[in-house]
C-alpha cells in the first residue's frame, strides 16, 4: 500500500479524501524571509524592486504566478498521461497586472500564455484536456481574479 496521495487531476477530480492540510513555514530573515516546507529546498524571498525590494529573490507576487502556472502544467500533464498523450513539450508565461482596486492593491488579471507540442495525432485532445486542466486547476480556481488561458497546441 502507498502512502503516495495522488494530485486530483490523476484520475479527474476526486468527491473523497479531503480535506488536505498543507503547511509551510516563514520565517523572518535580514533581506527578507525563508520558506520551507519538510525536505523541500527552502525559498528566500521578499518584497520585489516596486515595492523597495530586490530582483534577485522570489517576491509574494512571482511565487503567486509561479504557483498558478505550476498548478495549470501539473494538471495538464497528470491528466495528458492518464490519456495517454504524447506530450513533448510544455512552456508557459504567466503574466500578473498589478493594480489598484476599490479593496486596495491586487491582481487584477492573470494571464497564463502555453505553448505544448505533442505527436500530431494528439493535438485536438491536448487542446480538450489544458481547458479540463484550467477548469480543475486547484490554484486558479481558489483566485478571485479571473485567470485567463491563451495556448497553442501544435505536432
Amino acid at each position: 500500500m502507498s502512502s503516495h496521495t495522488p494530485h486530483p487531476a490523476e484520475a479527474g477530480p476526486r468527491k473523497g479524501g479531503f480535506p488536505h492540510l498543507y503547511t509551510v513555514l516563514v520565517e523572518g530573515v535580514p533581506g527578507g524571509g525563508l520558506i520551507s516546507a519538510g525536505t523541500r529546498p527552502d525559498i528566500h524571498g521578499g518584497l520585489p524592486p516596486q515595492f523597495g525590494g530586490t530582483d534577485t529573490q522570489w517576491s509574494p507576487e512571482h511565487m503567486l504566478l509561479g504557483a498558478t502556472g505550476l498548478c495549470l502544467e501539473a494538471t495538464f500533464q497528470a491528466l495528458a498521461r492518464s490519456r495517454s498523450l504524447d506530450v513533448r513539450r510544455y512552456l508557459s508565461r504567466v503574466e500578473g497586472k498589478l493594480d489598484s482596486t476599490p479593496g486596495g492593491i491586487a491582481f487584477s488579471t492573470i494571464a497564463i500564455h502555453v505553448d505544448i507540442t505533442v505527436a500530431g495525432a494528439d493535438v485536438l485532445a491536448a487542446e480538450e484536456v489544458l481547458l479540463e486542466a484550467k477548469k480543475h486547476c486547484i490554484v486558479a480556481r481558489s483566485l478571485t481574479v479571473p485567470v485567463e488561458l491563451m495556448a497553442t497546441v501544435h505536432a
